[in-house]
């Protein structure tokens, strides 16, 4: 009798599909590519306070997208894996949910988040690329040292140039091609105008959807 009634008891949780065989494979190469080099960093650099989890947690943002890139990971997939990954790094359950959903808001926010996930996207396309002439430990090592350098103060005076980029008919890609493959469409739009951006001196300033804003601190003929 002191039991309690059973529509009393908080429903569970419906168990989650599990990751199909290429994406459990996918899921165990980000492990193994973080597990290296958290083995391979230097012992002073092991212990994260929350500023330098929160930037191997964008190196892992972008080390998901060179999966995406290189071994065409669906988003969807991705996402879950780069969730799970973030509760390996100590993040609550919804936390690592939100980060996984919500870290391209953030790469608007600060050069250096932009910088940290480049570094963790070319980290892991080496990592594919040349397999064991990488050096996982060194990539991160070089990465948390560029990520706590004192930030360096930009240089506003003068012209500035302004960038917009827009997908054209990303809205009917959406309606015929359904959504994931859409996703996909707008990641590699992402990539190309941000290997420019790193190319040219410029700076995301706001992502759009279907596009970027972008600022350049100089203009050119």
């Amino acid at each position: 009798d002191d039991e309690p009634d059973a529509a009393d008891q908080p429903a569970e949780e419906p168990a989650e599909i599990p990751l199909n065989s290429f994406a459990e494979k996918q899921r165990v190469a980000l492990l193994t590519f973080l597990g290296e080099a958290l083995e391979k960093i230097p012992p002073d650099k092991k212990n994260f306070d929350k500023f330098n989890k929160f930037g191997v947690s964008l190196y892992l943002a972008g080390a998901c997208e060179g999966l995406c890139q290189k071994r065409n990971l669906d988003p969807r997939s991705a996402s879950r894996i780069l969730t799970g990954t973030a509760e390996i790094l100590g993040y609550k359950k919804a936390d690592a949910v939100n980060f996984a959903d919500k870290y391209e808001n953030y790469l608007v926010s600060d050069s250096r988040y932009m910088q940290m996930f480049q570094s963790g996207r070319n980290s892991m396309i080496t990592a594919i690329e040349d397999g064991d002439a990488a050096n996982p430990g060194q990539l991160l090592d070089n990465a948390l040292t560029a990520w706590n350098a004192p930030k360096e103060k930009e240089d506003k005076s003068g012209p500035i140039t302004v960038m917009f980029t827009d997908m054209v008919g990303s809205t009917a890609l959406t309606q015929t091609m359904g959504d994931a493959v859409a996703q996909q469409v707008v990641r590699a739009h992402n990539r190309v105008v941000r290997e420019a951006l790193a190319q040219y001196g410029g700076k995301e300033v706001k992502h759009t959807g279907d596009g970027i804003m972008a600022s350049f601190s100089a203009t050119y003929n």
